[in-house]
């Protein structure tokens, strides 16, 4: 990301992460991340003492819409991302930055 911007005569994104949530939040044709809103991360372990199988699960998180604990704000569409971080952030640095 960082690069593309550079390339286009912009500084650098600098702390990520308000930069990710604020491009996530925005409403899109081409959204720089894709829901993830199925599935767990539970784990099924299965021990075997004494030759008897015995099956633990360890309960995890549910996945949702926006952020969640599973897969945070998704998975990132990265061409998406970069024209967003272009087009969306600001474009000069501020005075005294």
């Amino acid at each position: 990301m960082n690069q593309a911007r550079r390339s286009a005569g912009l500084p650098r994104a600098g702390f990520v992460n308000p930069v990710l949530y604020r491009l996530a939040a925005q409403k899109t044709a081409r959204p720089p991340f894709r829901p993830i809103t199925v599935g767990d991360s539970d784990v099924e372990m299965r021990v075997v003492s004494q030759h008897r199988p015995t099956s633990f699960l360890l309960e995890g998180y549910s996945a949702s819409r926006g952020w969640n604990p599973v897969t945070g704000l998704g998975v990132p569409h990265v061409q998406n991302l970069i024209d967003a971080s272009i087009h969306s952030l600001p474009r000069r640095r501020r005075a005294g930055a």
